[in-house]
């Protein structure tokens, strides 16, 4: 598969934290979509604070996989903190709750390094991703990315990496549904 079909994906903590080896449904979709993410040749894409957040939650299995995605160079690096900034700005101006807006900002570092490449999250936090759609509906380019919750229709998602993780559907921000 060529480097064209390759996406960068940035996945949440809440899924190393959830993918361990054992026969739970949620630590099961999780580990089986690191694997396909591994399998398909998608790449990871980590910034500082989720190289952070992964490095004090992740379990076992995604510490092994994560080193297989460096070792593979498959590992991306970015820095996203302007576009973190200008997410914190427009999510305090927002009229979220104080709630929602308490979420937004704990998770502002995946849609941060999400916009600065192929916009698209994978992570378990329905918070972060109920609050992050309300304020799409304010903020348009925030309604082109992806939320993926492996624990929701695993195997429609594995399918979906399969053929390419194309942005559109049901899966983007932008499309008002929880």
């Amino acid at each position: 598969m060529g480097r064209s079909f390759s996406k960068r994906l940035v996945v949440d903590a809440s899924v190393a934290r959830a993918a361990s080896e054992t026969d739970h449904p949620v630590s099961s979709a999780c580990r089986r979509i690191l694997e396909e993410i591994r399998t398909v040749c998608h790449r990871v894409v980590l910034s500082g604070d989720l190289r952070r957040e992964w490095s004090d939650h992740a379990s076992r299995f995604s510490r092994t996989w994560l080193a297989s995605m460096e070792n593979a160079r498959k590992l991306v690096r970015v820095e996203a903190t302007d576009a973190a900034h200008v997410l914190i700005a427009n999510i305090e101006e927002s009229g979220l709750s104080k709630r929602q807006q308490s979420a937004a900002r704990k998770d502002v570092h995946l849609v941060a390094a999400a916009q600065a490449t192929d916009g698209i999250v994978v992570s378990l936090d329905q918070k972060a991703r109920r609050a992050f759609r309300a304020l799409a509906a304010t903020h348009r380019e925030l309604g082109k990315l992806m939320w993926v919750d492996p624990s929701e229709a695993a195997d429609e998602y594995l399918a979906w990496l399969r053929h390419g993780g194309t942005r559109s559907g049901h899966r983007r921000l932008g499309t008002g549904q929880d």
